[in-house]
């Protein structure tokens, strides 16, 4: 099946206008989507809320009428609250694909998260291990997975890792300023993703011919906390001994603790733009070192 010419992106924001640009790049006609005002070059700009039945409705007659068209549902929560949560990732996707039902979908690309597999106590996992979340913010992700399954067209759903890149430099920000948390101690597993390689990857599963139903979307190296924030301490010139004491610190998010495998991505044929964290943080070093000196 080759791709249409045509690409939805649906909640074009952080990664997705990254998306967006390489896709125009590739000579794709790509829509984008989000509730506030925006401009990708060379992309058709609409405006609506995901949330709001009408207005999406109406934004969506601006789609080439009979024309084949892939989907990449790329929203983000914008708050880490149950009623968020449920509005971009289970009631977003179903009012966006009800509005899309007269239409030829030739592939629809869900975004998700590894917060869906929950914690394995260190443990490896991949696409195969059982959904068992231990936060709200997995059980809705999983629901909205189920639902993309459940729906007509042939799907794709990514369990995205944690996301960093340009403009998200927190973790060097926080070592710079002297605000940076020395981890408990014990490995605590993260799992991370480059944002040029998240729209990479949603590129590739949209190119090949027959991608698989589920990919875990992460680097190659699944990594304890306290590895990156001593590797980051030693690139910028910080006593790692001066990070301030984590016990009793309150957890905005319920911690996990897992490694996950990305072999089916990269048996698929996907080469990791940022291998590990060290290649990935390595231009976001540079341009935080620039902004200090």
């Amino acid at each position: 099946m080759s791709a249409s010419p045509h690409v939805l992106i649906a909640g074009c924001g952080y990664v997705g206008s990254a998306l967006a640009a390489r896709l125009q790049a590739a000579g794709r006609s790509v829509f984008t989507l989000r509730r506030s005002e925006h401009k990708v070059a060379g992309c058709v700009a609409l405006r609506a809320d995901l949330g709001e039945v009408a207005e999406l409705s109406g934004a969506l007659c601006a789609l080439p009428a009979g024309e084949a068209l892939d989907v990449c549902y790329l929203a983000a929560a914008g708050g880490y609250q149950p009623a968020l949560y449920r509005r971009a990732y289970v009631a977003g996707p179903r009012n966006l694909l009800n509005a899309l039902a007269t239409r030829p979908l030739r592939r629809v690309v869900y975004a998700s998260s590894t917060a869906v597999y929950g914690d394995a106590e260190g443990g490896w996992v991949d696409e195969t291990t059982p959904a068992r979340p231990s936060a709200f913010s997995g059980e809705v992700l999983l629901a909205g997975e189920r639902w993309i399954a459940a729906a007509r067209g042939r799907h794709c759903i990514l369990r995205f890792g944690g996301i960093y890149g340009p403009g998200r430099n927190r973790l060097i920000e926080r070592i710079l300023a002297g605000e940076a948390i020395a981890p408990a101690a014990g490995p605590h597993y993260q799992n991370r993703i480059h944002r040029d390689d998240c729209a990479a990857i949603v590129q590739h599963v949209l190119e090949i011919p027959s991608p698989r139903r589920l990919y875990n979307a992460v680097d190659d190296a699944p990594v304890a906390l306290a590895e990156v924030q001593q590797w980051l301490c030693e690139q910028l010139g910080v006593d790692v001994a001066g990070l301030r004491p984590g016990g009793g610190r309150r957890q905005r998010r319920p911690a996990s603790n897992k490694r996950c495998l990305n072999r089916r991505l990269t048996n698929s044929g996907y080469q990791l733009l940022f291998a590990d964290y060290r290649s990935g943080y390595a231009s976001l070093l540079a341009a935080s070192l620039g902004r200090t000196s």
